[in-house]
């Protein structure tokens, strides 16, 4: 999946100055939850097969990944190719070294690729499809929540790209959006997704700046105030949505 992030975000890297300017960017976001939230800048530590980030008194304290397939076709006399891959993952997710979570993820994702290296040298990309699933299990609670986002792009991909998301255990439901626009009131290039945010009635509660982009700083906003079990698992879903950008550069 590297080839496909340079197909998409190419330009992006090209020079070591734009990077620098484009890591000072934040992510744009209401001033209700910038006002009423401090923003916990996401360091990874260690390596491994699940990178362990580190943000405030969070942090995956361990990971590990499961079953993992690939599988392509390309049509006779045609310039378009297929692709599909499961990925199978999971991590343990701690606050303060007492509260856990356990995330379990499994991500789905399907690459149709046209070839266009006879007129602009490499192929395009005409969609992506992508089912995202990730279920949190508390030791010390028998709710679980489940977040489950359905995502489809490219340049095939009539009226724009398209992104659903929720957060649920059931009864509340937090609704997840997409945000591909900086601060500074630009659309991030190539209309790339920036982050995402967390609404719950229609109030922002949590984001999570977790670009594909690794100049790109890693950033949690978890709204205080709010219930100390929901912003742990509110930290636990941006640890598992900074895990998913990874995986368009794997």
């Amino acid at each position: 999946m590297k080839r496909l992030f340079l197909l998409i975000a190419f330009p992006l890297v090209l020079s070591m100055s734009a990077r620098c300017v484009l890591a000072q960017k934040e992510m744009q976001l209401d001033e209700a939850l910038l006002k009423n939230s401090k923003p916990m800048i996401a360091k990874p530590k260690g390596i491994g097969t699940v990178t362990k980030y580190q943000f405030g008194p969070y942090k995956i304290a361990s990971g590990k990944e499961g079953l993992a397939t690939t599988t392509s076709k390309s049509r006779i006399f045609s310039a378009y190719s297929e692709s599909k891959s499961k990925r199978k993952l999971s991590f343990v997710f701690v606050k303060d070294e007492r509260d856990s979570v356990v995330v379990n993820v499994s991500i789905n994702t399907d690459i149709s690729e046209l070839d266009a290296t006879m007129s602009i040298g490499f192929s395009m990309i005409n969609s992506i499809k992508e089912n995202f699933i990730a279920i949190f299990s508390l030791p010390s609670d028998t709710t679980t929540w489940r977040m489950m986002i359905g995502s489809v792009a490219g340049a095939g991909v009539k009226n724009g790209d398209n992104f659903n998301g929720v957060l649920t255990n059931g009864n509340t439901i937090i609704e997840i959006r997409d945000v591909d626009q900086w601060n500074t009131g630009k659309k991030a290039s190539f209309g790339l997704s920036i982050g995402q945010v967390f609404h719950m009635q229609d109030e922002s509660i949590a984001a999570v700046q977790a670009s594909a982009d690794t100049f790109v700083k890693k950033t949690v906003w978890i709204r205080e105030g709010i219930d100390p079990r929901l912003q742990l698992i509110l930290a636990a879903a941006s640890a598992a949505l900074m895990v998913r950008s990874e995986q368009v550069m794997d």
